[in-house]
């Protein structure tokens, strides 16, 4: 039996997913927000360690919500959020123009206790330029039924994977974005399952403070060729789509660890 390039490359790939999903589904979990009495599903939340400590982390735009409404985090339970949040400045006090647009809290021991694990942000490895990348997060689309009486939870995840866009690519001066400081993921209209089989590409909207996974050796003749395992690491946190460029992109979780650090609330 022959096996084409393109099939290892597949399951590759499609190995590397699967390690990308048992990892955020322990740390990445959806966000909710009150509408009148009831939840109604607003983006994504990631929980992250940074040198020891646990922090909720999430896109600005997201906690700004909290300010005329009740926020919860979807694990099992809707839990209601009573945290203080610290978040990026929105230029002028336009958000949209906050292109760093991520907000972080102390988390409780109690979520460790309830089976979260936090994407360990501490050392990450850099992120090469032909990288494949996979966003992953709760799309708003996939979220929507609630019971509402015993506030339980049917919460979907949904993962993106493309190439991480070069440093010559015209999103970076045209936001504008550093290369070294953002990460930046081609968005288009259909994609590849693992299958091969094209479908068209879901709508992103609520997966604003999900992670983009990378996927440093996923493309290497040991993991392709010779089935190694892939390795995978929390790279970037989702914040924003942009349509002109076609794009996913977001802050690098290595700066934000920095950030976070440099506004300790231990």
């Amino acid at each position: 039996m022959i096996i084409q390039m393109t099939d290892l490359a597949r399951d590759a790939l499609h190995r590397a997913n699967i390690a990308v999903s048992a990892a955020a589904l322990t740390a990445v979990r959806p966000i909710y927000r009150n509408i009148g009495t009831r939840p109604d599903h607003l983006g994504t939340v990631t929980f992250v360690e940074v040198d020891g400590v646990d922090y909720i982390l999430t896109a600005a735009h997201v906690v700004d919500h909290h300010e005329a409404h009740t926020l919860y985090i979807g694990h099992r339970r809707l839990q209601d959020i009573t945290l203080t949040f610290r978040m990026t400045a929105a230029p002028d006090g336009v958000r949209s123009n906050d292109r760093w647009d991520f907000a972080f809290a102390k988390a409780d021991s109690i979520w460790r206790e309830h089976g979260i694990i936090p994407l360990d942000i501490s050392q990450l490895p850099a992120l090469d330029d032909a990288m494949i990348l996979t966003a992953v997060g709760y799309p708003n689309s996939a979220n929507r039924k609630i019971d509402h009486q015993f506030r339980r939870i049917r919460p979907t995840q949904r993962r993106y994977a493309s190439l991480r866009l070069p440093s010559d690519h015209p999103i970076y001066a045209a936001l504008p974005i550093a290369h070294n400081t953002h990460v930046a993921i081609s968005r288009d209209s259909r994609y590849a399952m693992s299958d091969g089989k094209r479908v068209s590409t879901f709508e992103p909207r609520g997966m604003s403070g999900g992670v983009f996974f990378g996927m440093p050796n996923v493309q290497r003749a040991a993991v392709v060729v010779f089935g190694g395992e892939p390795t995978i690491f929390p790279a970037g946190l989702i914040i924003e789509k942009n349509d002109q460029h076609r794009a996913l992109f977001g802050p690098a979780l290595s700066v934000i660890a920095d950030q976070i650090r440099a506004q300790s609330i231990r």
